[in-house]
This record gives structure tokens, C-alpha cells and sequence, in this order.
């Protein structure tokens, strides 16, 4: 039976409260900084509710649990997710409660923290709650992650015991069931940091049928229809194949004494590559390609920049200055968080700006400028710079992400609709009734606030596929009058091709004046470097003292921003540069 849910295990690096080996106590002090930008990201991701998944913490396996299930509901905080709880199962009579039950059954994701697996699996074992959790799990949507020990009792035979030094002596592996999640596999965790290859090979030449699985402290496994694994985070993943097995004498050797082994198999997965466990075949992504015009390599290094306008009010508040660049570090890196999961440019830009619309500092979506008339209309681009499809809302209103309805255009025949015919467009395809006004706008409104309007939000991304992507969106300038036209769902503000992607924010009439995001990437195409693009661009801008701020990523990896007047606000990052306004 192929089970319809979904298994994520992770190496670890924050499974507190772990006693498995003596020394740990010592390294118990670890954080959750990599799971917060990457592999939680995507345990979220995969759950088809996203961050509105009821998400349970299980810190069983732990010695301090409500310290370690505080730390991960901080963590599914951080990441947008609101509906947690901490589930602590201490007893196998807890594990067959009612409470316990009900909250199993109304949960998405269930994630299993670190500590002893043979805790975890003593306690919840054979319980009415093991019951459920394989019965979600073969039989619904359902998320079930685990790291560390939390990952090692997820499979049918799990290692609980064993010196990493001694690992390759007869006798000094335990091994016992596990909850039965996966078949054939044995996972061991904490893999590279603690030297445990040696485990695993003794794990398997035991049972040459038992794939072993070892996971660095950064890294996981995705495992969909109970076979097919992606390695998830920047570390790697040691498979250990004993099928090929010619020759051991584990069987003639007293306990204690060294274990021979020949032809064992060992693969080595990084992230994206994929192994199917029903076939043994293993799958390399490979990220970098040729290019087909002047035989270069692409560059591997996803990156991604975004702004969120000019600073507006910020001149004189140096709180809200602040605020947004809290606000643009965490949606950049929850952007880049959502491309190496394996998204493409396209998707992450429609992604990250749609994240901008929902921060009502910015003027777009969620806190968008009220025009002349009373009303909120708001408009929205995006585009492949790999198809060149572009596509585009004008002056919709009572939608909370105009970016997705313009996404959702972009292999339509009419892929830029304006005013009524946008909104009638996001209602059909289920974008329902949304207020976007907050009390500051009314307020601004209401007092003919018009100095605050200077703002657009945008993002490019270049993925690892060396692909290219441009989307913006905007609130409009505010006391417009009613069907004004902006920049921002057009290609002069929001324009990319295979060579290069550029979203501006300012004036939009200055801004279509020299079409300015089109001639930027014109140029970059015609063999200008970014930086010459720009400033030969901006120099015509000045001609006319025009008002623009824009960002660009080119196709060699290169990020450039710049502005005509202080002080647009932008944050970029590349996996390990954070460059923010400021």
C-alpha cells in the first residue's frame, strides 16, 4: 500500500535533551538558525495547508521537553504558522488518552524532536496513538517529521545503542523496531559531525536488505509514496547499500572483535538529488549548465533581493526604519528559505512579494494607499525570463495578493486585465472578498496625508538552474485619480529577461517616462555590466530629476541597487551574504 502522507527525517543539531551517548550532555546547547530558514520552511510547504496547518510538537523523546517543544513552536512562529501545540507525551497511559487522540486526528503535521528513540518508541509503541499515526499516514494529506532520534525511530529497525568508536566491533550496535513508518531502511542521525558510518555498516551488513541512511546535522530526507527520497538542506546524506555484498565474517568472529566487509556500496546525496527505494536508483540533480549561446556555466548560487519602496514615513521614525528592516530580513530570508526547497525563480518571486503584501508597512496588499475616491486599487506584475510571459493586474480591488491573481494570468491568452475585469478574474479562480485597508492608511486618508506614498514592493531571483524572475507590486501613490496607470504592472517597472531582471519603485509616471526596468535589462542583454546599465539609465532619469529606485540580479549572479533620491529600502542574500537598507 502506498502510503498518501508525507515523511521528512532530519540529521538533527537541535535534538536537546539526547543521552545516547555519553559526551552529548556537554554539546546540548544547539539552536534552531538552519531549520528556521530551510528544512521547518519546507515541512510547512509540504503540508497542503501551509502555515494554516495544526502543526503538533512531540517532545517525548527528551529529557527537557517544554524547553525543546518552546523552541520549535518559537521557530513555527517565526515562519508564519499560527495554529501550534505542544503535545508532551511522558506515559504510554497519556499516549492512550482520548485528548491525545482527538488532537492526532485534527493535526496536519506532527514533528517528533530529538532525545532517546528508545524513549519515543517505549512510550508510544503499540499505543492508541502509534495506531492513529500510521493510520494518517498511510491514508491521508499527513506530515510527519522528525529529528534526530525523533528521525531514527521512524523506520521499521532502528540502531539505539552503539559507540561511534567501536562501532565496526562485533556485538556494540543494539538494533530493535522502530514505529514502523518506512520499511527496510535504517536511519541514524547526527551523522557526520559524530563520525557514525561505522554504526551503519555493521547496521546493514547484518541485514544486507536494510538500506542504511545516515544524516549530516544540517540535512533530511522527503520521502513521498513511501519511496522516494529527495535530500532536503545543505548537508549530505550517506545511503549504505549492502545488497552487493561478496564476503563478511561477521558470523564466524567473537563479540568485540573487528567486522570485515567487501564490495559494500555507499552512495552520496547532496540536495535535490533523489533515490527510489523500490528501484535502488539513484538520481544526481545537477545545477550547473550550459549555456547555449557562449558556452558558459550558470551560476549554482541562488540568490534573491527585494525592496519594499522608499522610506516614506521612516525619515522621521526611526522606529518604523527599524521595522522594516526587521521585516525585509525576515521575508528575504523566508524567500530564499522557499528557493532552495527546490522552487523555481518564478515561483519565489510570487512567493516573497505576496509575503511584502501581507506587512502592512509596506504599500502593497495588506496596507495599501487609498486613491482620491475613497477606494484601494492595487496592481501587481510578474514575469519568466526564461518563456518572457508576462503577465499583470491593474487597478483590482479586495484581493489580498494581487501578485498571485497576476500569477495565475501568465499562460492566459489576456494576461493583463484591469479594474473590474481583474477582480471578476480573481473571484472565478478563487481569490475570495479581502479588506487590505488598515487604520493607518484611513488615518492618512482622512488627514490628506500625501507625503507617505512613495512605495512599491518588488523581488528578483536567479535559482539554481540559473533562471530568472521578476515581480512587483504596488498600492498605488495614494489621492490618485481613480483609473491612473502605474509602473508597477508594466514592463517598464517589472522587467526580466535570461540576461537580466530589474523592479523599480518610485514615481511611476518618471519611471515610464524612460522605461526605466526595460532599458536596464536592454542594455545588461547588449553587453553592458549591471552596474553600467544603471548608471547610464539613472543618468537619463536625473535629466528630469525623476523619482525611481530599482534592483536587478543578472545571470552571472551579480545583484545591483540603487536610487535616485534617499532612500529606498531593500534586502538581499545569496546563502550567506545579508546585505539590508541602513
Amino acid at each position: 500500500m502506498t502510503p498518501k502522507g508525507k515523511l521528512i527525517v532530519i540529521g538533527g543539531a537541535v535534538d536537546k535533551g539526547s543521552f545516547t551517548e555519553k559526551d552529548y550532555l556537554s554539546n546540548i546547547e544547539h539552536n534552531l538558525n538552519f531549520f528556521e530558514k530551510g528544512i521547518l520552511r519546507r515541512i510547512i510547504n509540504e503540508s497542503a495547508k501551509k502555515e494554516k496547518s495544526r502543526i503538533l510538537v512531540i517532545p517525548t523523546a527528551s529529557q527537557i521537553p517544554q524547553v525543546v517543544g518552546e523552541e520549535y513552536i518559537k521557530a513555527f512562529t517565526y515562519l508564519g504558522a499560527s495554529n501550534i501545540a505542544m503535545l508532551d507525551i511522558q506515559d504510554r497511559v497519556t499516549a492512550n488518552s482520548l485528548a491525545v487522540s482527538s488532537m492526532l486526528k485534527a493535526a496536519d503535521i506532527v514533528m517528533f524532536t530529538g532525545g532517546d528513540q528508545l524513549r519515543l518508541t517505549s512510550i508510544l509503541g503499540g499505543t492508541v496513538f502509534h495506531d492513529i499515526l500510521l493510520d494518517k499516514y498511510r491514508n491521508e494529506d499527513f506530515v510527519i517529521a522528525g529529528t534526530s532520534a525523533g528521525a531514527a525511530a521512524c523506520s521499521t529497525h532502528m540502531i539505539y545503542q552503539g559507540s561511534a568508536s567501536e562501532a565496526l566491533l562485533k556485538g556494540e550496535i543494539k538494533i530493535t523496531g522502530g514505529l514502523g513508518l518506512i520499511n527496510d531502511v535504517v536511519i541514524d542521525t547526527h551523522f557526520v559531525h559524530r563520525g557514525r558510518i561505522g554504526r551503519l555498516f555493521q547496521a546493514v551488513v547484518s541485514n544486507p536488505r536494510v538500506l542504511g541512511i545516515g544524516l549530516g546535522e544540517d540535512t533530511g530526507l522527503l520521502i513521498k509514496d513511501g519511496h522516494v527520497m529527495e535530500a532536503i538542506g545543505s548537508g549530505l546524506v550517506i545511503l549504505v547499500d549492502g545488497k552487493k555484498i561478496k564476503n563478511t565474517n561477521i558470523t564466524e568472529v567473537e563479540l568485540g572483535q573487528p567486522v570485515s566487509i567487501e564490495n559494500l556500496v555507499v552512495h552520496v546525496l547532496s540536495q535535490f538529488d533523489t533515490f527510489d527505494l523500490d528501484k535502488y536508483e539513484i538520481n544526481i540533480h545537477h545545477a550547473i549548465k550550459r549555456g547555449a549561446d557562449a558556452g558558459e556555466a550558470r551560476p549554482a548560487i541562488p540568490k534573491i533581493i527585494i525592496h519594499g519602496g522608499f522610506f516614506g514615513e521612516s525619515l522621521t521614525d526611526p522606529g518604523t526604519k527599524l521595522a522594516k528592516q526587521e521585516a525585509l530580513q525576515h521575508i528575504v530570508m523566508q524567500g530564499y528559505a522557499y528557493l532552495m526547497d527546490g522552487h523555481t525563480a518564478l515561483e519565489t518571486v510570487a512567493y516573497t512579494v505576496a509575503l511584502l503584501e501581507d506587512c502592512e508597512l509596506f504599500n502593497a496588499g495588506t496596507g495599501s494607499q487609498i486613491q482620491s475616491d475613497g477606494v484601494i486599487r492595487m496592481s501587481a506584475s510578474i514575469m519568466d525570463g526564461v518563456t518572457s510571459k508576462f503577465a499583470g493586474v491593474i487597478n483590482i480591488e479586495d484581493v489580498r495578493h494581487p501578485v498571485m491573481v497576476a500569477t495565475e494570468l501568465i499562460n492566459c491568452e489576456d494576461s493583463v486585465l484591469g479594474g473590474p475585469g481583474a477582480t471578476e478574474f480573481a473571484r472565478k479562480h478563487g481569490h475570495p472578498y479581502y479588506n487590505v485597508e488598515t487604520p493607518q492608511r484611513r488615518l492618512e486618508f482622512n488627514i490628506k496625508n500625501e507625503t507617505v506614498g512613495i512605495g512599491t514592493v518588488g523581488c528578483i531571483v536567479l535559482d539554481a538552474e540559473g533562471r530568472l524572475a521578476a515581480a512587483t507590486s504596488t498600492g498605488g501613490k495614494g489621492f490618485e485619480i481613480p483609473g491612473r496607470i502605474s509602473d508597477s504592472a508594466t514592463t517598464a517597472g517589472n522587467f526580466v529577461n535570461e540576461h537580466c531582471g530589474v523592479s523599480c519603485t518610485g514615481v511611476g509616471e518618471d519611471i515610464m517616462r524612460v522605461a526605466l526596468a526595460t532599458k536596464i535589462v536592454t542594455r545588461v542583454t547588449d553587453g553592458f555590466s549591471l552596474a553600467e546599465a544603471f548608471e547610464k539609465t539613472f543618468a537619463e532619469l536625473k535629466k528630469f530629476d525623476g523619482f525611481a529606485g530599482a534592483i536587478a540580479i543578472d545571470k552571472k549572479g551579480n545583484i545591483y541597487h540603487t536610487d535616485s533620491h534617499p532612500d529606498m529600502v531593500y534586502a538581499s542574500y545569496d546563502g550567506k551574504i545579508l546585505d539590508i537598507f541602513g
